[in-house]
């Protein structure tokens, strides 16, 4: 069941919230988590280092795939970043990017619609790459010569899922639509905070998935929502992503995460801390 804005959701205001970020979350929940998932998955995610994978498409997106991957890293986030590992000749770059994706939990592609043109290029190689055992979310950011969802352009949209891939149904498409992104060579702030969203999506349905239990289409779905909307940190994202200054409300979020993720590490170690006294005590008396 997936969620679609045009319904007649508005006796619901959980699944009208919700539905502003369904191009972000799993389109197909009920078909994703209606049966446990296999414990190679598991072991798969437990080995994922790097949250995102940025990978581009050409020189002109270079630096602006680069500038996305450090404002990525201001938030606390793990990245790799493809441009890293340029010179290598191409048996040694394809075995590298191939491990490290096997580390990564998210695929961000930067690239246009002529990035699939090339059958056997990099762009189908690193995505084909990453399926090898690996239940994962895709992320490409797409130009604006894409066409937005919002324009109700079905056709591009379309054309873009069809050369992801056929079957794919945890792919997520971004669009740049910010004018004068791409001549700037900077992401916009929605741009930053769908990617935001959709890394944290992903963490809650991993969690969701491996907590599967049977249940009805309908309640999986809603539960599932409830997932969502319930963790903390993504009710933030969604929360700071619907203020209507989107760089002003970037900057905030990236403050206020950044501290509670300090705080967070901070209590963390000092519980430790305090249970290798509670256990040392517990020796002598």
């Amino acid at each position: 069941m997936a969620l679609n804005p045009k319904e007649p959701f508005q006796t619901d205001p959980l699944i009208s919230y919700m539905s502003n970020f369904s191009h972000l979350q799993c389109p197909y929940p009920d078909f994703q988590f209606r049966k446990p998932p296999p414990a190679d998955v598991k072991e798969a995610q437990e080995r994922s280092i790097f949250d995102f994978f940025i990978s581009y498409r050409h020189s002109w997106s270079k630096a602006y795939a680069e500038t996305l991957a450090n404002e990525l890293r201001e938030f606390g986030y793990q990245v790799y970043f493809a441009g890293q590992v340029l010179g290598l000749e191409d048996d040694q770059l394809r075995q590298t990017l191939r491990t490290e994706l096997h580390k990564s939990s998210v695929l961000t592609i930067v690239g246009n619609k002529g990035m699939f043109d090339d059958y056997f290029g990099w762009v189908r190689w690193e995505m084909e790459t990453f399926y090898e055992g690996h239940w994962g979310r895709k992320a490409p950011v797409i130009t604006e010569e894409m066409g937005s969802p919002i324009s109700g352009d079905n056709s591009l949209t379309d054309y873009a899922l069809k050369n992801l891939r056929q079957f794919d149904t945890s792919a997520a498409i971004i669009y740049e639509e910010q004018e004068g992104a791409w001549e700037n060579q900077k992401p916009s702030s929605i741009t930053i905070f769908c990617l935001l969203l959709v890394r944290e999506f992903y963490r809650v349905e991993l969690k969701f998935w491996h907590e599967w239990s049977p249940m009805s289409a309908e309640k999986r779905y809603r539960l599932y929502l409830e997932s969502l909307y319930q963790d903390r940190v993504c009710r933030t994202i969604m929360r700071a992503m619907l203020w209507h200054d989107p760089n002003y409300s970037l900057a905030q979020l990236k403050k206020k995460y950044l501290q509670e993720a300090r705080e967070d590490y901070k209590s963390t170690i000092l519980n430790r801390i305090a249970r290798f006294f509670q256990n040392f005590k517990k020796q002598f008396t």
